[in-house]
């Protein structure tokens, strides 16, 4: 079977225009998805490959032509690999431009998270990286009790020092006064 047109599942006309060049020496002729006023397809994909095949299955379905379709987004390291599939459906009504925003929003939000850990991790001894830690968290609820996110081994993973040491200084640090522990619920205390 000789294929003579090929729809392509897209809006982007300059999409459009390179995938035609590609197929003018086969003699394939190239029609846009909205050409031929299809409607688009609900991207319900875990993969940017299943939302390719569901777009391009039922746009060729529903106009009895091969169909070629594609799926791309952003995936951001930083992010965990978000928006990833979701790239399209990221802002409200697919909003590029407020989509940027929340993406570097995010980003900004992610930055300063590592930074507050660097300074937490340049401290010197396990016991410095945790008063730092601690009071940071303290500051950010704004009151000397306050939970923390994390139970003893991911605070220990967090803070890049040895669990054993960790539980061991902060057992010495409530012996002096300084604070009290109970799993992830803390109150700082002044020396007395």
């Amino acid at each position: 079977m000789k294929i003579e047109k090929i729809v392509v599942a897209s809006h982007n006309q300059g999409k459009i225009k390179e995938i035609g060049e590609m197929l003018e020496p086969l003699n394939i002729a190239v029609v846009s998805a909205a050409e031929l006023k299809l409607p688009d397809v609900e991207e319900t994909g875990a993969t940017f490959e299943e939302n390719a095949r569901l777009k391009a299955d039922a746009l060729s379905k529903l106009c009895g032509l091969p169909c070629l379709a594609d799926d791309s987004g952003l995936c951001v390291d930083a992010l965990g690999g978000r928006p990833g599939v979701y790239s399209a459906r990221y802002a409200p009504n697919r909003d590029f431009d407020k989509g940027m925003e929340m993406l570097l929003g995010e980003l900004a939000a992610k930055n300063l998270q590592m930074n507050e850990k660097l300074t937490h991790m340049a401290q010197r001894t396990t016991r410095e990286k945790l008063l730092a830690y601690l009071s940071a968290q303290a500051r950010r609820a704004g009151s000397a009790s306050f939970r923390i996110p994390f139970d003893r081994q991911q605070l220990a993973d967090f803070l890049s020092v040895n669990r054993s040491a960790m539980s061991a200084e902060l057992s010495r640090m409530q012996r002096e006064g300084l604070l009290c522990a109970d799993r992830s619920s803390f109150t700082l205390r002044q020396p007395e």
